[in-house]
């Protein structure tokens, strides 16, 4: 039930940020935001996700094709984008978007990406050694004991990536701009984007 909660706020939030950048969009020029076939663009951004600690990520794409549909305000993009959240959480995936040239400097889009994660979990394991080993000679005898130390290890755990994202994309220049993006958390909560992310984009 919370999770749900959560989801609506976030669904919430993400619709007032979209009216806000629908009305910037309309009531001031910004930049020239089209893309065309051939750019590339690329960005850097931070997501909130169930935990407090926020996930890093690293974006590119390449317009494979433009001034799709009858109104030529379409494009179609393919890319890779790498995440990361503290020093467990790592994401290397493909993605792809259909994007929608709403106005001069404000595009919307829908993302899907799939791939690798790895999660790295940290363990503590203890020695297993006989009561010998542990006094330095025979138990019986007398031996002098032995300080064990348990040992940490990093176990790295491979899982299949996928999700999808619905964002906008604000140019403030023909070059920079700052993206929004939000996703539902599909198929698990803790292993895909975050619910929310904000970011900076570069047109090159």
């Amino acid at each position: 039930m919370l999770l749900v909660m959560k989801k609506l706020l976030y669904s919430l939030v993400l619709a007032v940020i979209l009216g806000v950048g629908v009305m910037c969009g309309r009531a001031y020029a910004g930049g020239d935001g089209k893309l065309s076939a051939g750019q590339h663009m690329v960005g850097a951004g931070f997501g909130l996700k169930i935990t407090i600690l926020p996930q890093g990520s690293l974006v590119y794409d390449y317009v494979v094709m433009s001034d799709l549909f009858k109104r030529r305000i379409a494009s179609w993009t393919i890319g890779g984008y790498f995440g990361m959240r503290g020093l467990t959480s790592y994401h290397f995936n493909v993605r792809t978007a259909l994007r929608f040239q709403l106005t001069r400097s404000f595009e919307m889009y829908v993302n899907l990406q799939s791939g690798l994660g790895l999660f790295l979990m940290k363990q503590t394991v203890y020695p297993t050694e006989d009561l010998s080993s542990t006094y330095g000679g025979s138990y019986w005898g007398g031996g002098t004991p032995k300080k064990v130390e348990p040992e940490t290890k990093t176990e790295v755990i491979p899982y299949f990536d996928i999700d999808y994202a619905i964002g906008m994309r604000y140019s403030f220049t023909p070059h920079w701009g700052m993206y929004c993006e939000m996703s539902p958390g599909f198929p698990l909560p803790n292993f895909c984007l975050p619910y929310l992310s904000l970011g900076v984009a570069y047109r090159i």
